[in-house]
């Protein structure tokens, strides 16, 4: 954090600013991170299972003294890492509550699951240290289909060479026969599920990402998203390569004797500026000879700071007028005095010398004293709206119906919030 707030200029990364300054009320964000975290572990039952497991063992010492005659003891190492280990988890799922969840079912929930799986193996490593209790050799015998040569009892009669058999069975049937399981997305395809704006995202890249997809050739840049970004990208370099054949002798014999110095200039000269809700593959795919204007504000630190609004995870901007200009450069400066002062403040974060002063006066509004949203109406860009996902019921609407009704929603309530 220390180091966050030094060189970025803010305690948390932009990825937060633009989740969390939402026209939303906290009691809509509970509920939306509700509905994300019921929906990730509907989709993946699993999940459920290792959780449910990580907590048992936590508390297994006085849960098993209370309903069993078992003698279990845990040590103090045990008991912290176990302890430590589930409040990060709890404190991924507190982070989704205040946020109000994501669209992509799973994410945020495949790190925490990583970290449960790796520390219940070191509690186990630890636990079975001093017993007569090798895992590696019951996989071995496992694999043999030896199970009567290796007994060994540590729980009135329980064979842990059996509990791994079952465990392992478990996890077979679960990769081969539930229709959603990891295993059986790699090589079927199989229905995107959409429910309260939360969105099974394996299956909708399957055709594109996928491991079966991309053993056959099939790689990320058939994706619509990227290919859109390619062709804007291969028509760039069209531009330039045409533009050389107009150049005089002289000049092109220029060209020829500085080809990386005029390749550099001339690629700075005709980046575009597009503006886009879909960054990652586009980004990617475009090369640096594209600038994107992500409205959703994940890569843009302007844009994070302005409310948003959407479903979870997806949360567009009106994008400021004079904005996309300014950074065509062909203007110096916003429209909006309120909002170009604001957006000067954003760069000294992000762009200014570390130690000035003025930077640690802005980080100082931002960061502590509650400054750092900029929730004062501006002037916007209707067509970039209508561009959008969100804009797309309104296709039939006036402009200055729909504009009221933005003016409504992003400001007017925003205030009364």
């Amino acid at each position: 954090l220390i180091f966050s707030i030094i060189y970025f200029g803010s305690l948390l990364p932009n990825t937060f600013y633009a989740k969390t300054n939402v026209l939303f009320s906290f009691s809509e964000r509970i509920s939306a991170g509700w509905n994300y975290i019921k929906i990730s572990l509907k989709w993946d039952p699993i999940v459920i299972c290792v959780f449910g497991l990580h907590i048992f063992w936590t508390f297994s010492e006085p849960i098993l003294k209370r309903f069993t005659k078992v003698k279990w003891t845990l040590s103090e190492k045990e008991k912290g890492i176990l302890l430590i280990s589930l409040t990060s988890i709890l404190f991924v799922l507190f982070y989704l509550f205040w946020v109000g969840g994501d669209f992509m079912a799973g994410r945020f929930l495949g790190t925490c699951l990583i970290v449960s799986v790796f520390f219940q193996s070191v509690f186990f490593e630890l636990r079975f240290k001093n017993l007569n209790f090798n895992i590696q050799k019951l996989l071995y015998i496992f694999s043999k289909l030896g199970f009567n040569k290796s007994k060994i009892e540590n729980w009135k009669g329980l064979s842990w060479d059996k509990l791994l058999f079952v465990f392992t069975l478990i996890i077979l049937i679960y990769s081969f026969v539930y229709p959603f399981s990891p295993f059986r997305y790699m090589f079927q395809k199989t229905t995107v599920r959409v429910e309260n704006g939360i969105v099974d995202e394996r299956a909708s890249y399957h055709d594109n990402s996928s491991l079966k997809h991309w053993i056959e050739g099939v790689t990320p840049a058939t994706h619509p998203w990227a290919m859109y970004a390619i062709r804007i990208s291969s028509e760039n370099y069209l531009k330039s390569t045409n533009s050389s054949f107009n150049l005089s002798d002289r000049k092109q014999a220029l060209w020829k004797r500085s080809e990386e110095v005029q390749t550099s200039k001339l690629l700075k000269e005709i980046q575009q500026v597009r503006v886009t809700t879909n960054v990652g593959l586009a980004g990617f795919y475009g090369g640096p000879g594209i600038h994107w204007v992500d409205l959703l504000g994940i890569t843009d630190p302007l844009l994070a700071r302005l409310p948003g609004k959407g479903f979870p995870g997806h949360y567009v901007r009106l994008l400021p007028q004079g904005y996309k200009e300014y950074i065509e450069e062909i203007s110096v400066s916003l429209p909006n005095k309120e909002l170009d002062r604001f957006y000067y403040e954003v760069r000294l974060l992000s762009e200014e010398e570390i130690w000035t002063k003025q930077r640690w006066k802005v980080i100082l509004d931002f960061t502590f004293l509650g400054n750092g949203n900029f929730k004062t109406r501006y002037p916007f860009v209707l067509k970039e709206y209508r561009n959008t996902l969100y804009g797309l019921p309104f296709v039939n609407w006036k402009d200055e119906n729909l504009v009221r009704k933005l003016v409504r929603e992003y400001f007017e309530s925003y205030t009364s919030m």
